[in-house]
């Protein structure tokens, strides 16, 4: 089932979220050893296996306590540097495809930086076996709405976003980058486009979301949508 809506954490950096728990977790088991000794007679002490050592309970616990601290501060960073992909779609001009019917852009509306770690899409043609959760990369992307006998920059356009590509955060006024673009020639005959990028942020942290970049209304829908928009194009035309 397709994941929609929000942007989600799929993964934490085990550097600087699963170790830092790791080390937390043999430092309270040591203090715990610690105290536990510390409550035998000394005679037991003495012995195998409670002269024992590895750290004693006053360094334990200050390691502890400092690492605490850093992983304390490590959350509040990341909440406040953590990416928010978002997106916006609407009907106006593409800079790629000329008369375009549909525009979607991409934007980080967070404060830390955005780094694409993959991008794959699923493709519905109208008339076509459903594809179900098959997703494909760019190129066969575009190869299956190319094979309608769409042109490329000339009826659609699919921004090749890549491994490694930068989503930089981005200001209210900016729409961000397009993505994805069509016409009504295209609109006709592409049922549904959609858009899985995930992004690492500036923690290590992975983040993904499924952005819906076309999916074709009924057409009853499509009707409505022409009749409401024609009219008014022809009075501001006339108006002008």
């Amino acid at each position: 089932m397709v994941q929609m809506g929000p942007q989600r954490l799929i993964k934490r950096s085990f550097r600087v979220w699963t170790l830092p728990r790791i080390i937390l977790s043999g430092l309270a088991g040591n203090l715990l050893w610690e105290v536990v000794k510390s409550n035998l007679p000394a005679t037991a002490r003495s012995s195998w296996p409670w002269r024992f050592v590895i750290l004693d309970s006053s360094s334990t616990a200050a390691m502890a306590s400092i690492l605490a601290a850093l992983m304390i501060a490590r959350v509040q960073l990341s909440k406040s540097m953590a990416a928010a992909i978002t997106w916006t779609a609407y009907d106006d001009p593409s800079r790629y495809v000329r008369n375009s019917r549909w525009t979607v852009h991409i934007k980080n509306g967070g404060p830390g930086r955005a780094i694409v770690s993959g991008v794959v899409y699923r493709v519905q043609i109208v008339g076509a076996v459903p594809a179900g959760e098959h997703w494909v990369s760019w190129w066969d992307a575009v190869a299956a709405i190319q094979r309608t006998g769409l042109r490329f920059r000339d009826d659609f356009f699919i921004l090749a976003l890549g491994e490694g590509a930068a989503i930089p955060p981005s200001g209210p006024s900016d729409t961000g980058l397009e993505i994805f673009s069509l016409n009504s020639r295209a609109a006709s005959k592409v049922a549904e486009v959609l858009m899985r990028v995930q992004v690492d942020d500036v923690i290590g942290d992975k983040y993904e979301r499924t952005i819906t970049c076309w999916h074709a209304p009924s057409r009853q829908a499509y009707a409505q949508l022409d009749s409401s928009r024609h009219p008014l194009l022809r009075r501001l035309l006339k108006g002008r």
